[in-house]
């Protein structure tokens, strides 16, 4: 938008056409005054023309010429100086001062001409900030020890603070290395002006974690995958040496054996480190991830051995919660199979799973009608032997179900649960080989509510009464398989080889080498197989994950998924999965035990339990703090309100501190408590709910790392493209620190929020009628060189 500074405003706009006529009037006579002249043309127009000039300015006196001149009014208008104080300014190359230190030398100086300037024209007001924003009465006590520079939560505190006075304008001392922005929108709609530094960073040797990412697979054993992102800056071509380490919460001693990679430092693009970890304990563990160059070892023990600019960046600290509580999974059979025996004994080396078995080893006979005395309901054979039959007198036309490795007596002790009381404890359910028949309706109404409304998962193997044909297409079950029962399908012919599709390619608990060529040739060996239970289609959102071709190379799926209300369901369509185990060489791997217990992990990896814990990083006013959700559930997995929720914080300084959690206004049976961290470090919470009758309702853990430190050295350059961005969008520039003494000269150009106008009357002006005689003197000494009259 153009400013415009000054104009000329007509005092008397009502007689702008007397200076007409007068002027029309003179240029007749002054034309024929000259007509009869013998002189060139040239100068007679020379002559009219500076006598006409003359009549002209005389006669602008009647309009009463103003002189309109816009100006900022002095002291009215805010400056904000608005200084870095985090500890990123620390950095300084090998022959110069700090990065704060030329700043606050330069907002120190007392006699700095620009701040004469600055204070004359404006109202200045001083600020520093870092992980929070203070006022201040000069920059002596910038000490740049600020763990975060918080420049967008700054910007929006200052646009709120000054959102009813004239704020003209602020002036940015910082690197632009912002750790809550990642763009150069602002958040103040006030003019920003970064004050530059002459960039060093061609002199700046370092080399820093930019990105980690931490993530835990289905496979087996759950490895935990750790890559991280390495990046270098002007680093010689030499090798690297990354470490991965134990952090011991309270010094207790760990088995985890560090691990460590080389690598060779390259400053033309980020390498790449992976581990994988397997945690030693269940629960929360913690990690330190640190990098340094291999010549370099013992640095973090004595800082003068690195050449790097900073060491604060090499490190960075990992949480990672293995889980510890126990997953029960329910397995009910209807008869005594091969099946079971493996998966039994397959997840019986897997200690994080735990499987109760009801299986039934012999159905109901039939129940026999004996002609007796009148009135007389019971087998007559067993007169005489009790005088009153007891509940186990008709026993023999009932089924024979046995179970296995129940908790105590009473699990299971009346078969298959027919309450959610007794059926949501469990993770997930398994049904091999069993009928429709073996569940009366209510329990399979209630199977389908444990996965659609508690978020169980369920799993159904193949058998001969499995899917259709145990009538399951009949059951309110139904809708929960992924697959179509109610058409009948086409019968296999030969042996029946199993393969992944391309999505069970892309599932990991699939897959059971390290690389695909490995899968392959396991593939390729595994043995045939003779019985699946055949499906022409499978329901819109499942996926298939495996199939199984016979001799005519029919395609038929062999292990379906899909989602179903907050829980999953999966279905084993071969029959004879043992087969994978018993064909298998002396000295090769068990893999389908290995793929027995990663299916599972798959099938209770999602499943919510009783305590589930969430944290996410907030703001509290203007400090970062973390906001700890815990959402309960009762026993029929339905949010319980009536609770108390008490936080136990385990702090990086050995001190413990306790918070109670408030119900919260988003949803039933959330409750929440916010936590400031007061330094960086390894932080764990220990969750204790009690319910409304004053009995414990459950335990839980949530582990999480804070390191401010490591984002306010993620660069280490001036990140100049940041603030050009920030102050284009704002409307303002950068500014260079060499040259902020005439910056701030030309700022009172500047648009500016209070202005005032200054009038001048023109004809009051000496220059107008010096104007005006400086024209007929012209013209007069024109006309004597002439020698004309």
């Amino acid at each position: 938008m153009q400013l415009v500074i000054a104009s000329i405003v007509l005092g008397n706009p009502a007689w702008k056409w007397l200076p007409v006529v007068a002027g029309l009037l003179a240029l007749i006579a002054l034309l024929f005054a000259y007509h009869n002249v013998r002189r060139p043309f040239m100068w007679k127009a020379a002559l009219t023309t500076l006598k006409l000039l003359s009549f002209v300015f005389i006669s602008l006196c009647l309009l009463n010429p103003l002189w309109s001149q816009k100006q900022i009014k002095p002291g009215e208008n805010i400056i904000v100086l608005l200084a870095d104080n985090s500890a990123s300014l620390n950095i300084r190359s090998d022959t110069t001062s700090s990065r704060g230190e030329v700043f606050r030398n330069a907002l120190n100086e007392p006699e700095a001409a620009w701040k004469t300037r600055l204070e004359q024209d404006f109202d200045v007001r001083r600020f520093s900030f870092g992980d929070r924003i203070s006022q201040v009465d000069g920059f002596e006590a910038l000490s740049f020890q600020n763990s975060a520079s918080n420049l967008q939560t700054t910007l929006a505190t200052l646009k709120e603070r000054f959102a009813s006075q004239p704020i003209a304008a602020i002036l940015l001392f910082t690197d632009g290395n912002a750790t809550d922005q990642a763009s150069g929108e602002s958040a103040s709609g006030i003019p920003i002006y970064p004050v530059m530094q002459p960039s060093n960073s061609e002199v700046l040797s370092d080399v820093s974690i930019q990105n980690l990412s931490v993530s835990q697979s289905a496979f087996e054993d759950a490895p935990v995958n750790v890559v991280a992102t390495i990046n270098f800056q002007n680093m010689p071509e030499e090798t690297c040496t990354v470490v991965l380490e134990s952090v011991p919460l309270e010094a207790v001693e760990t088995n985890f054996k560090p691990q460590s990679q080389m690598l060779v430092m390259t400053n033309k693009s980020p390498v790449t480190a992976r581990f994988q970890v397997r945690p030693t304990k269940a629960g929360i563990s913690f990690y330190r991830l640190r990098v340094f160059p291999t010549a370099e070892d013992g640095a973090f023990d004595d800082p003068k051995l690195s050449t790097e600019v900073t060491l604060a960046n090499n490190e960075r600290l990992i949480s990672i919660d293995r889980g510890d509580a126990e997953n029960r999974i329910l397995y009910v059979g209807g008869r005594p199979n091969w099946e079971y025996k493996f998966l039994n004994r397959a997840l019986a080396e897997d200690e994080k799973i735990k499987m109760v078995s009801l299986i039934r080893i012999s159905r109901k006979e039939a129940k026999f009608d004996f002609r007796g005395r009148a009135g007389e309901t019971s087998n007559s054979l067993f007169r005489g032997f009790n005088n009153e039959p007891d509940a186990e007198t008709e026993a023999y036309d009932e089924a024979v179900v046995i179970r296995l490795n129940a908790r105590d007596k009473n699990e299971l002790s009346g078969g298959f649960p027919k309450a959610k009381e007794e059926l949501y404890p469990y993770q997930a359910i398994i049904l091999d080989d069993v009928e429709t028949a073996f569940f009366s309706h209510d329990q399979m109404v209630l199977l389908d509510h444990f996965v659609s409304e508690r978020g169980g998962g369920l799993l159904m193997l193949g058998g001969r009464d499995s899917y259709r044909h145990g009538e399951w297409h009949k059951s309110p079950l139904k809708d929960a398989l992924p697959i179509y029962l109610d058409r009948p399908t086409e019968k296999t012919t030969g042996e029946l080889h199993w393969d992944l599709t391309r999505e069970g390619w892309l599932e990991p608990w699939m897959r059971l080498r390290e690389t695909e060529t490995s899968d392959k040739k396991r593939l390729s060996s595994m043995p045939a197989f003779t019985l699946v239970n055949s499906t022409r289609e499978v329901k819109p959102g499942a996926r298939v994950l495996a199939t199984v071709k016979d001799d005519s190379q029919q395609e038929i799926p062999s292990m379906v998924v899909q989602k179903y209300g907050k829980g999953s369901t999966g279905a084993v369509l071969v029959g004879d999965l043992w087969r994978w185990t018993l064909q298998r060489g002396e000295e090769s791997e068990d893999d389908l035990a290995k793929s027995w217990r990663q299916m599972i992990r798959w099938l209770v990896s999602d499943v919510p339990s009783r305590i589930e814990t969430s944290l996410e990083w907030t703001q509290l006013g203007q400090i970062p703090a973390l906001n700890l959700k815990v959402s309960i559930s009762d026993k029929e997995f339905q949010p319980q309100d009536n609770a108390a929720v008490n936080l136990t914080i385990h702090q990086p300084d050995g001190t413990e501190l306790t918070l109670k959690a408030d119900a919260s206004l988003e949803k039933a049976g959330l409750f929440e408590a916010t936590y400031v961290p007061r330094s960086a470090g390894a932080y764990l919470a220990t969750i204790n709910v009690v319910d409304e009758k004053g009995v414990p309702a459950g335990t839980a853990e949530v582990g999480w790392t804070s390191d401010p430190v490591a984002e306010e050295f993620r660069e280490v350059s001036i990140n100049e493209p940041f603030l050009k961005v920030l102050a284009e969008n704002s409307g303002g520039e950068l500014v260079p620190l060499s040259d902020l003494e005439n910056f701030v000269t030309t700022l009172p150009l500047k648009e500016m929020p209070v202005t005032e106008v200054k009038i001048t009357p023109l004809w009051h002006t000496p220059w107008l009628l010096l104007l005006a005689i400086a024209c007929l003197a012209g013209e007069w000494g024109m006309r004597r060189w002439r020698g004309l009259p």
